[in-house]
Parts: structure tokens; C-alpha cells; sequence
């Protein structure tokens, strides 16, 4: 029984302890709506673009093909309504014919690689992240039910 309530205990402590690891603060969750022009749309929805040192080809190659394809193959069949769907891009040198800020942007501040996506050899990463900070990412290439699971965590 003693061994059963510490089990407990561990769990609790563990599950409490993760679950407070995934919430932007605040104050940098304002900045990003400000940055990023999300406004009263429910969900930020974004597709990282790591460094391309990072990834074992060059990613920042046909960025309108890329985004092209990824609005075809994976988000075809997502309800979208009330997100905020964007695409930030770690190196914006390479990815300065697309940056328009309004769908496409810069890392502001490596805010995103810094954060979330810095100790990874991928090309890409996405984060869903709802209006109160809370988020959910998947690392390297994803899928459409890749995409459904983060919008379902963040819901």
C-alpha cells in the first residue's frame, strides 16, 4: 500500500510538473501576438523553418513550392477557422523573397529556435499554441494527424 501511494505521488508530481513546462509566459506570448499579427483568432498555428545547417539538404530552396505543398498535402482537410496559420523561418536571409509579414516571417529574436527547436538536426517543426500560452509541438517532418493532435492539445 505504502509503495502504491508513493507510486501516486510520483505520478502526480511528474504529470503536474510537465504540464506547467507547456505555457508561454505572458508577457512574451503578448509580444508574439503583436509580432506575429495574431489577433483574435483562438489558435497560432506555426510552421518553423530550422537553420540550414541544420538539415541534411536545403530546405530554404523553392519556399513557394514548400509552403505550396505543405497547404496541399497536409493542410487540405484541417478546419483552419479561428487559427492563425503562419510560417517563421529561422534563417531570414535565405528566406527573405518570402517573408511578408503577414504569413510568412522572421524568427523575431530566434524566439522559436531558442526556444523550442534549438538541440535539433531536422529541417522543420510546427507549435499550436492557443491564446492562453499553452502549446504542443512536434520536431522534424509531420502529418496531417500530426497537425490534428497539437490543434486537439491546445484545445
Amino acid at each position: 500500500m505504502k509503495k502504491a501511494l508513493i507510486l501516486y505521488i510520483l505520478l502526480f508530481i511528474t504529470n503536474f510538473t510537465f504540464s506547467q513546462l507547456n505555457i508561454i509566459p505572458k508577457e512574451k506570448l503578448e509580444t508574439l501576438k503583436q509580432v506575429y499579427k495574431w489577433n483574435d483568432e483562438k489558435i497560432l498555428l506555426v510552421n518553423f523553418y530550422l537553420p540550414k545547417n541544420n538539415c541534411h539538404y536545403n530546405q530554404y530552396e523553392n519556399l513557394d513550392r514548400s509552403k505550396n505543398w505543405i497547404e496541399n498535402n497536409i493542410y487540405y482537410s484541417i478546419n483552419l477557422s479561428n487559427i492563425k496559420k503562419i510560417y517563421v523561418y529561422s534563417d531570414k536571409f535565405k528566406a527573405l523573397q518570402i517573408i511578408d509579414n503577414k504569413r510568412c516571417f522572421e524568427d523575431y529574436e530566434n524566439y522559436f529556435f531558442k526556444n523550442f527547436f534549438n538541440a535539433n538536426e531536422t529541417c522543420f517543426g510546427i507549435i499550436a499554441i492557443n491564446s492562453d500560452g499553452k502549446y504542443s509541438i512536434k520536431i522534424g517532418e509531420f502529418t496531417t494527424e500530426d497537425v490534428n493532435l497539437l490543434l486537439k492539445n491546445v484545445n
